[in-house]
């Protein structure tokens, strides 16, 4: 999404491990911030900041 976008220069984005059982992955980090919760496209492009 952040390439279809053109935003790969302007936003770092990256997937992360879960660390432990705490229900609330899939997780990213945008620009350093860990999301929650990210599940399917829609959730990418609202974490984006994108919907």
């Amino acid at each position: 999404i952040v390439e279809e976008k053109g935003l790969s220069d302007a936003i770092s984005v990256e997937g992360c491990d879960c660390q432990g059982e705490c229900g609330y992955g899939p997780n990213v980090v945008v620009d350093g911030k860990l999301i929650n919760n990210v599940r399917g496209r829609e959730g990418v492009l609202q974490a984006l900041g994108l919907d």
